[in-house]
């Protein structure tokens, strides 16, 4: 026969064999000439490319590009883009995925001037003082407290942040809680008061935020005069008010302190000027904890930072100055801080150019503390007083030059009196 014959019926037998082949096994993967799809290899080792695999992928989304996605580790399908979890933190994330919010505040801070005090020839006397508590409830030591503002020659308020407003008991306390804003309620009166709180814990960013809100209060103090209503009045908050004026005169200075504060001394010389601050303020960690949890947890964007005790006080220009020239949302830079209180207000004062790194004093800013409390048990948390130790304090904490002392229990007022002003 014709050699091209015999090509072309070996070429017809052979196709037939694999048509046989094909209807009885299908798409059978075992084949040895096969695919994992039961089509048949270019090179018989069964790893032809699966060009349907794109076929079943979900269709791109808006803005994808995968051709030129550079992401390498992409396992989770996010073509790139950002995972779930970190798109919700990238508020609270540095680095590439900062967001345009920590943006502005960088340049808020980089853009920050620094303070540029008033020159009085003699300083103005301090003629109000008001106390700025944070409490859990109640004030245990309400009556002392009151007994020592009828003791001084200048103005005394209070004003209240309860963690549980709704727990306090005394109508004079009250009186003084931090309340929201007024709206309207039957005819032309206000609606009843609704008690403010953050709801704070311990250590938490929400004691700072319960300090800035008490510091916002007192500057309204002697300001509304137009509010007739005695609930939302500032006037409510005096305790005793020397200049028998109706609004209270304007809050020259504010001393934090807690519901375990003691007043052990009357107001100094320093303390009774207008224009000076006592912050124990300083840039250095003092412990391991402080380095840790406080210092190293500082935003990024923070070029200086302090730390300080939390019951301070400042006069009205530094308080001013902080409240004004510092961005609203500064307190953001110390969410992931333990006790921010401790460092929120001499981190703004050293920004601002108040507070200087150096350890000596400063013509506006005394560097020592005013409220005397003993670590000696442990750096977490102070020692706790009873009404025995009363005396041997309040001696240590005058030869310091503190008018506070803290923490005490319950006092009796009588004891009290015996102690800090014997007759």
């Amino acid at each position: 026969l014709n050699p091209a014959i015999m090509d072309f019926s070996s070429q017809l037998a052979n196709l037939q064999k694999s048509a046989s082949a094909a209807q009885q096994g299908g798409n059978n993967s075992t084949h040895p000439n096969r695919d994992n799809r039961g089509s048949p290899s270019r090179n018989g080792q069964g790893n032809r490319p699966n060009f349907n695999s794109d076929r079943r992928r979900p269709p791109p989304r808006h803005g994808d590009n995968r051709r030129h996605n550079n992401n390498q580790n992409n396992q989770n399908n996010y073509y790139g883009r950002e995972p779930p979890n970190k798109r919700q933190r990238r508020d609270h994330v540095e680095g590439p995925y900062r967001s345009p919010k920590w943006n502005n505040l960088k340049r808020a801070v980089d853009t920050l001037p620094k303070f540029q005090p008033k020159e009085e020839a003699t300083p103005s006397p301090c003629s109000h003082l008001c106390l700025l508590a944070i409490t859990i409830n109640e004030l245990p030591l309400e009556a002392i407290w009151r007994d020592w503002a009828e003791r001084q020659n200048i103005s005394i308020s209070l004003i209240c942040h309860a963690k549980e407003p709704n727990k306090v008991q005394s109508e004079w306390l009250k009186q003084r809680l931090l309340v929201n804003a007024p709206h309207a309620g039957r005819g032309n009166d206000f609606a009843a008061p609704t008690y403010h709180t953050r709801y704070p814990a311990w250590g938490s960013i929400e004691i700072t935020r319960a300090m800035l809100d008490l510091s916002h209060e007192s500057c309204k103090v002697g300001t509304d005069a137009d509010m007739k209503d005695p609930r939302f009045s500032t006037n409510r908050y005096a305790i005793s008010n020397k200049t028998d004026s109706t609004p209270l005169p304007k809050v020259d200075k504010v001393l934090f302190i807690s519901e375990t504060c003691l007043p052990i001394a009357s107001l100094s010389e320093d303390m009774l000027s207008s224009s000076v601050s006592i912050v124990n303020a300083r840039d250095t960690p003092n412990n391991g904890f402080s380095r840790q949890l406080q210092f190293e947890k500082i935003h990024s964007l923070v070029p200086k930072k302090f730390k300080a005790d939390q019951w301070m006080m400042l006069s009205r220009t530094h308080l001013d100055a902080i409240l004004q020239m510092l961005p609203p949302n500064f307190w953001e830079c110390f969410v992931d801080c333990n006790a921010s209180d401790e460092l929120y207000f001499p981190t703004a004062l050293a920004l601002l150019g108040i507070v200087v790194a150096d350890d000596t004093d400063q013509i506006v800013v005394r560097k020592k503390r005013i409220t005397y409390a003993d670590w000696s048990m442990g750096p977490k948390n102070p020692a706790t007083f009873e009404a025995s130790d009363l005396k041997k304090v309040v001696a240590e904490a005058r030869n310091e030059d503190c008018m506070v002392a803290r923490k005490f229990g319950v006092i009796e007022l009588e004891a009290w009196k015996a102690v800090v002003f014997p007759s």
